[in-house]
């Protein structure tokens, strides 16, 4: 059983699912209140994360941007808001996530929290790593920094209670079928069709169990 609470919400063009795991039962939290959206993912969730990343995959010009606020490319990979910042802004946690390698960066926004996606990522990290984007392993370590940050800001105890009541975005769609398996076909190589999606699920499996433990593990 996991030690913590977990939401998450998966979005991709497979499906969409809201998990609530817990040391209990799986419901709602007694509890309404929402403090912090935290994303993971590829471009339906990423803020502008690519743009301080050596790669091709941006979405820092025009016409990114153009009816997001102000009018400019931010590095999201649509002309508004992202699926995260919608997400975001209909729970009233804020009107938009923001990149956590955005070097403006506030401590008001680490609390309510932040992106960690990574446009042209996937479930496999070589995906990630072909197009040199923030792969699985990348953003999971980005989260541990998170969380010596946040017990920095709020305290250990406040933290821990952000981790456990946050709503978690899980943004991947078809870039692991797209580029590592048919533009790249390293993977096509190694797996057939089905193989390839067990290893799929195998490796979001992983994801998730991974991001539950470490909570436990950084103190």
């Amino acid at each position: 059983m996991l030690p913590w609470v977990v939401n998450v919400v998966l979005i991709c063009l497979y499906a969409s699912l809201c998990l609530r795991c817990s040391v209990a039962a799986v419901n709602k939290p007694k509890n309404n209140s929402l403090p912090a959206v935290i994303a993971f993912g590829d471009s339906f969730a990423d803020s502008g994360n690519n743009n301080f990343r050596v790669t091709l995959i941006k979405a820092n010009f025009y016409p990114y941007g153009k009816d997001f606020m102000g009018g400019k490319p931010t590095g999201r990979f649509t002309n508004g808001k992202t699926l995260a910042d919608t997400i975001a802004a209909k729970l009233g946690v804020m009107d938009y996530l923001p990149a956590y390698l955005d070097p403006s960066l506030q401590n008001e926004d680490m609390i309510r929290g932040v992106s960690f996606a990574s446009g042209a990522s996937g479930f496999d990290p070589l995906t990630g790593r072909l197009l040199n984007v923030y792969s699985i392993p990348d953003q999971i370590e980005m989260f541990k920094e998170y969380i010596v940050k946040l017990k920095g800001i709020v305290g250990e105890k406040e933290a821990n209670d952000i981790i456990e009541k946050s709503l978690y975005l899980i943004s991947w769609s078809s870039n692991d079928w797209g580029i590592s398996y048919t533009a790249l076909p390293i993977r096509a190589v190694q797996y057939d069709v089905p193989t390839h999606a067990t290893f799929l699920v195998n490796k979001a499996t992983e994801f998730i169990q991974v991001m539950s433990l470490l909570p436990r593990i950084i103190r």
